[in-house]
């Protein structure tokens, strides 16, 4: 029984020093890319469509959480919309550390500590949310950049068919695998022996909530290019297509946190690549998205503190007592 509490102090310590660490990158992020906007002297000539960008990316988040929440529904580990607004941009600020698995570790504990489900269960989420990702963006970019070099009717039908395939895939077999990889620990072996990947609707809308959050990126970027002064004219499609890449290709990197720099440097190799951007000015858009993604994140964040906040008000415990985890 000491053991066990020695443990948990120990996760919610780590669990805190993620938090506390990623918070501190977030805002670094913050102000390095107001500089960069500074130095650049970009030039804002429609600030009507920052709205459009904020409203993109703040929707983007929400889209992402939904679809998360489906597949803890799928994996029959449903959480209330309020404790998916307050816990998922928060336990997954890590990320910012280098390394793509401290964020997962860190929803990991936050699941454990104030959901009581088990690691298993959330790593198998995580799983089919990272290669649900990874696909739909593939398959975005399949879609816009093969049929240019490759013309032919039937190619976008072929690729089509091979991402839902594979959405399919990962939908069906990543509970198996985790199951195969977590079956050694007893409790998660009856969580798991109750979960599973079953219904076609949830899948159904699981991938297209996905396919919208690249939507809307492909959207926030297309809003960009009409703020600045000089003009740049992008196709919602390329815009698309170059943002789900870039992210793809950040993520991939997992050394970098977040794929800071990674990412904004594909992103602008790829605009210049789909729509014939100026270097400097994908450059710049590139890195005035990141800026929008990160403020957006940023209101995100305070949205759920608020809720948690309003929650504490009113009796309700932001962590559990130890003898729940017991």
């Amino acid at each position: 029984m000491a053991g066990l509490a020695k443990r948990i102090a120990w996760r919610k310590i780590l669990y805190s020093t993620g938090i506390a660490v990623g918070l501190g990158l977030l805002a670094f992020q913050v102000w390095q890319g107001a500089l960069t906007y500074r130095q650049a002297q970009a030039c804002v000539a429609r600030p009507v469509y920052l709205g459009a960008v904020m409203a993109s990316y703040i929707t983007a988040y929400f889209v992402q959480m939904a679809a998360w929440a489906l597949i803890m529904r799928s994996l029959q580990a449903p959480l209330p919309a309020q404790a998916v607004v307050e816990g998922y941009a928060l336990a997954f600020l890590p990320r910012y550390i280098p390394g793509s698995v401290w964020g997962y570790l860190s929803r990991n504990e936050w699941l454990a500590q104030n959901h009581q489900v088990s690691y298993g269960v959330s790593t198998t989420a995580s799983l089919i949310e990272a290669a649900m990702l990874l696909v739909t963006a593939g398959l975005l970019g399949g879609l816009f950049w093969l049929p240019t070099l490759w013309p032919n009717p039937l190619l976008p039908i072929a690729i089509l068919i091979l991402g839902l395939a594979a959405l399919w895939l990962v939908w069906r077999n990543t509970p198996w695998l985790a199951r195969r990889i977590f079956m050694k620990n007893a409790a998660t072996t009856d969580q798991f022996n109750r979960a599973g990947v079953h219904a076609l609707a949830l899948w159904s809308a699981t991938s297209l909530l996905y396919l919208f959050f690249w939507g809307l990126q492909g959207s926030a970027l297309v809003a960009i290019a009409h703020t600045l002064c000089r003009g740049i004219s992008l196709s919602p499609f390329a815009a698309t297509a170059a943002a789900a890449l870039s992210w793809a290709i950040g993520f991939l990197i997992i050394f970098v946190p977040a794929g800071l720099g990674v990412r904004e440097w594909t992103m602008s190799a790829l605009l210049v690549a789909f729509t014939a951007t100026e270097p400097g000015q994908a450059s710049l858009l590139a890195v005035i998205s990141r800026f929008g993604l990160i403020l957006a994140e940023v209101v995100v964040l305070l949205i759920g503190l608020h809720s948690q906040l309003i929650n504490r008000w009113h009796g309700r415990k932001w962590l559990p007592d130890d003898a729940s985890l017991e």
